[in-house]
């Protein structure tokens, strides 16, 4: 049960961090202007950007791993009918 709820907490995780990626992307390719429209953005650029530099990432990591393992915890069990 517990690692049910942590790898649904490691999902949850990973789709906040894709979407934060992708708006970080964006508003980054539109501060480049229309013109360039090239932004380079490597793994360590990303890295300093969500987990060194910024504290919430490991609260919502946290978070999340909470929500799955709460979600699974109260999730009803199945009991087939005979």
């Amino acid at each position: 049960m517990w690692m049910k709820g942590i790898v649904l907490g490691l999902l949850l995780y990973a789709a906040f961090v894709l979407i934060v990626v992708t708006a970080t992307v964006r508003a980054l390719t539109k501060l480049a202007g229309p013109t360039s429209g090239e932004v380079g953005i490597d793994l360590v650029t990303l890295y300093h950007n969500t987990f060194a530099h910024n504290p919430w990432f490991v609260i919502a990591l946290v978070g999340c791993i909470l929500v799955g393992v709460s979600l699974v915890a109260a999730w009803p069990r199945f009991t087939p009918v005979s």
